[in-house]
């Protein structure tokens, strides 16, 4: 874009991210805690609802959790890369197991986080995640 003086001007376009989890607190939490003039937080409850965001908006990121009522946390990754091939997603779970971890990043996540968040950690992974899919 040009500005009067017909110079080039840079403009920001804030990243979407999109929480998906059936607890309606996390929710509210996480889009506290993210939300900024860079980041547009959308939430969802299901993985039907997640897909719908999805088509909606240029989705940069998505905080998954496991255990969603409508399928599994990494059935709604596969879904959602089909979409959006490039989205960076993290996958939270409040029951760690190895064998759900490996399941998870076999389906193509950036990171593996244990409920409850480590707030700082993950604002961190979010921030990399989000600088990964603009560079």
């Amino acid at each position: 874009m040009r500005n009067r003086a017909n110079k080039v001007v840079e403009i920001e376009i804030a990243s979407n991210i999109l929480i998906v989890d059936m607890d309606r607190n996390t929710l509210e939490q996480l889009d506290l805690i993210l939300s900024s003039d860079q980041v547009v937080v959308h939430s969802a409850t299901s993985g039907a609802e997640a897909m719908k965001v999805c088509r909606a908006f240029r989705v940069d990121l998505a905080i998954i959790d496991m255990s969603l009522p409508d399928m599994h946390g990494y059935e709604l990754v596969l879904e959602l890369k089909k979409i959006r091939p490039n989205i960076r997603v993290i996958m939270a779970s409040e029951d760690y197991s190895l064998e759900a971890e490996a399941n998870a990043r076999r389906s193509g996540i950036i990171f593996y986080a244990q409920k409850p968040f480590c707030i700082d950690l993950l604002r961190m992974v979010v921030m990399k995640g989000i600088s990964q899919f603009s560079s």
